[in-house]
């Protein structure tokens, strides 16, 4: 192989090293980059929808207020308290005024008034019997409203129940279990700004045993509505991190589908319930793989570049070589009286003004040899 063809490979080699190392260098940096933005973007929206979802229970326990606070319920709810024994006609008046209530919120659903001991006096609309409050959770209830409970109606709709204390002239009376729609839920996860096309946020509370079940925001119908608690070193689960009250971001998590997610959490104390706003892997990986297969094509692109520049420069580089082989060649023929270009400054020309002086060198002993040669032929003439 000769230089010419050696230095073309060398040449390309480098190009080619050097753009396998940058790429890959890039490609790290640019994954880790849309990482930490994916992480940025999901800790934002959870922020918002948690802010969001604040205002939403804002919302409720003025619902809550404005059905407790009337004064008519308040004094019949009063006398109600004072008497002994239930008489089913003495609930009308109140019935009444808790139908009046519906119609006038028209998120009401269902209303239960009990008085100081826990007796049921009057109630309107669905309510789930089975689901009603016993007397020790009655009698926790002092100042304000607290929610006691998330569950599905019959229609499908999700729907909130809090247990409020009814005061008259600032002594209790007795307390009111109210139902109300939760479909402002649906607004808070509905919106998935800048979370492409798998982003979810859901809002998820603790069941009994454990488990962590999705209130609102399920965009995938594949997967169970609840999870169980990870067992001890497999995946993060960031549902279950969420009713746990972590809050924090999580790069390797696994939703209820079982697929690889980015996850944001959030823990709302009152009511309890734990906001997670998450996107696939897959989908951030579409972007890295993207980028991938465009360094590749610009490698290719650079790679030919590479070889046409590594040509052009390994001939521009052995053409002096070669003239200079060339000449050495035709004074080893014969040809005396050629010499090298020493018109350059760099080595090669350094190279021909050493062969210029070495072949002058050589021609010099050559003639004088041929001198004496010819002096000792012409002394042995007779």
């Amino acid at each position: 192989m000769d230089i010419r063809t050696r230095l073309i490979f060398a040449l390309v080699a480098i190009s080619l090293v050097s753009m396998a190392a940058v790429g890959a260098f890039a490609y790290g940096a640019v994954q880790d980059l849309l990482r930490e933005d994916q992480l940025r973007k999901l800790e934002a929206v959870a922020a918002s929808k948690e802010q969001d979802l604040q205002r939403v229970l804002v919302a409720w326990r003025d619902r809550v207020r404005l059905v407790t606070s009337r004064t008519q319920l308040r004094r019949l709810l009063a006398a109600a308290s004072e008497e002994a024994g239930e008489r089913p006609g003495d609930s009308e008046p109140l019935e009444r005024i808790l139908d009046d209530a519906r119609h006038a919120v028209s998120a009401l659903r269902g209303i239960a008034l009990f008085t100081r001991d826990g007796r049921l006096v009057a109630r309107s609309g669905e309510l789930p019997l089975d689901a009603a409050p016993a007397p020790e959770q009655l009698a926790r209830v002092r100042r304000t409203a607290m929610h006691r409970d998330a569950f599905e109606g019959p229609d499908g709709e999700p729907r909130v129940s809090f247990l409020a204390p009814i005061h008259l002239d600032d002594h209790q009376i007795g307390s009111a279990w109210i139902v109300l729609s939760a479909h402002e839920l649906d607004d808070v996860t509905g919106a998935t700004p800048g979370l492409g096309r798998t982003g979810e946020t859901l809002i998820v509370r603790a069941d009994p045993d454990g488990r962590a079940r999705v209130l609102s925001g399920r965009r995938f119908e594949e997967g169970e509505e609840s999870e169980a608690p990870g067992r001890e070193g497999g995946p993060i689960r960031p549902t279950q991190e969420a009713v746990r009250g972590v809050e924090g971001e999580f790069t390797r998590a696994v939703d209820y589908r079982g697929e690889r997610v980015y996850a944001a959490t959030r823990w709302i104390p009152d009511p309890g319930w734990g906001l997670v706003v998450k996107m696939d892997v897959a989908e951030e990986r579409g972007a890295i793989l993207e980028l991938r297969d465009t360094l590749c094509k610009l490698a290719l692109s650079l790679s030919a570049f590479g070889i046409v520049a590594g040509t052009v420069l390994g001939l521009l580089f052995s053409r002096r070589l070669r003239e200079l082989t060339l000449v050495a060649r035709r004074i080893g023929a014969g040809e005396w009286d050629l010499r090298a270009d020493e018109h350059a400054e760099d080595e090669i020309g350094q190279l021909g003004m050493t062969f210029n002086r070495m072949t002058e060198q050589l021609v010099a002993a050559n003639r004088a040899l041929e001198a004496r040669l010819q002096r000792s032929g012409d002394d042995a003439r007779p």
